[in-house]
């Protein structure tokens, strides 16, 4: 399916994305649907991958300073500031950064375990609800 996103005229790409991001989830959909002739299960299939993509794209796009002072509060457990921060830089919803700094996490839990205040997993997300 996405190769046939790719078949869209670039602004028809660009629109998409632009509603995708906005959040307007059904209006989105539709979009999708009425350009691409496509079912309503493939048209969210589409919206799935494309809004995964541009989110990565966000934190992709952040310059090393930025990616920098994120792993330093993952770090540091400063889970809640690191949380905002991302969401702050990439302009993401909460639960995107959540999920963002999770997989931040799981990155550096597995190339620098040794810079971590604290190593113990159970240990460093004690505390944290979301």
């Amino acid at each position: 399916m996405l190769r046939k996103f790719q078949e869209l005229e670039e602004s028809d790409q660009q629109m998409i994305d632009q509603y995708i991001l906005s959040d307007d989830v059904k209006m989105t959909i539709k979009l999708i649907i009425d350009k691409m002739n496509i079912s309503f299960k493939n048209a969210f299939a589409i919206y799935d991958e494309r809004y995964d993509y541009l989110l990565r794209q966000g934190f992709n796009q952040l310059n090393e300073e930025e990616r920098q002072e994120i792993d330093s509060l993952i770090l540091d457990g400063k889970i809640l500031l690191g949380m905002q921060l991302i969401k702050d830089k990439t302009n993401m919803r909460l639960k995107d950064a959540m999920e963002t700094y999770y997989d931040r996490y799981e990155v550096l839990r597995t190339t620098q375990l040794e810079k971590f205040k604290e190593q113990n997993s159970e240990k460093y997300w004690a505390g944290f609800y979301s």
